[in-house]
């Protein structure tokens, strides 16, 4: 299964963003950053926080698309691929091939 590069470069910007502040401590007044002052008591809750949501957004996904799957279907059949989902989905033609 493919990953969109999209979502995999939406999370990586997400995630920098989230951690950053605590790697350097450039957040608020007192320098708690993980090179600043040692400490990595935020840093850890923070990357918890994010392993966290990622692993919810993926269960989510996969709760959802087994649900529909087991509703209505994921894939057409091989025949409809064959024909085009244009002319088997819509009725109508998407692009006329001369």
């Amino acid at each position: 299964m493919m990953i969109p590069w999209m979502f995999l470069e939406s999370t990586a910007w997400a995630v920098w963003w989230v951690l950053w502040p605590r790697i350097t401590g450039t957040v608020g007044s007192s320098n708690l950053g993980l090179f600043i002052n040692g400490s990595s008591t935020q840093f850890i809750l923070q990357l918890t926080g994010v392993i966290v949501g990622i692993g919810y957004a993926v269960a989510g996904t996969f709760i959802i698309a087994f649900i529909v799957d087991k509703v209505m279907g994921l894939r057409v059949s091989p025949k409809e691929e064959t024909v085009g989902l244009d002319q088997t989905q819509h009725g109508e033609n998407g692009i006329l091939f001369r």
